[in-house]
């Protein structure tokens, strides 16, 4: 499996594509359903990476599956990559262009640990607080994370701000230890 990195360059000629036909948001919606059902199906991952079943196979398969679903250009960027025997890296190829498709928007990505499950209208409001706080939009993934305790810890691109129980139990242990030091 390739890393994001590595599959930064496919996501970035998708994206140029898109821009020419004002569809880079219909081909990020479609490249995310294509990353789900590749998720959700590891024999298809695994049958994309195995060397002795050949390309043509590989491209009939996948057009089976999304030929129906997906703009022309989006399905024809998948028969090159198995072409390239690169379309077992189509869910990384998806991060990255919704990570590029960010950037072009003005989008920043923010990460929020919960030590407790949030509501839709707790996420609504805190992204919309968080907006007003960046003054500019932002796509937020929640994660629970019950090490917190209690308290909320986001993470944005340049920043880390830690209101959980855990990180003042850790600053307070910081400062303890320096104290005896």
């Amino acid at each position: 499996m390739a890393s994001i990195k590595e599959n930064t360059p496919f996501a970035n000629a998708l994206l140029e594509l898109g821009q020419e036909d004002g569809k880079e948001q219909e081909y990020l919606e479609e490249l995310l359903k294509v990353q789900k059902v590749m998720e959700d199906q590891p024999d298809l991952v695994s049958f994309l990476r195995y060397p002795a079943i050949g390309k043509q196979e590989k491209t009939k398969l996948m057009e089976s599956i999304f030929k129906e679903d997906l703009d022309p250009r989006v399905m024809q960027f998948i028969k090159v990559l198995c072409m390239h025997r690169k379309a077992a890296d189509l869910p990384e190829i998806a991060q990255a262009y919704e990570q590029l498709y960010d950037q072009a928007q003005g989008i920043e990505r923010v990460h929020v640990f919960s030590a407790s499950a949030l509501s839709n209208t707790q996420i609504e409001k805190l992204k919309k607080k968080l907006e007003d706080q960046l003054h500019h939009s932002i796509r937020m993934e929640v994660t629970v994370d019950p090490s917190l305790i209690a308290g909320l810890k986001i993470r944005t691109e340049n920043a880390i701000m830690d209101n959980s129980i855990k990180g003042r139990l850790d600053t307070m242990k910081d400062q303890l230890m320096k104290a005896e030091g």
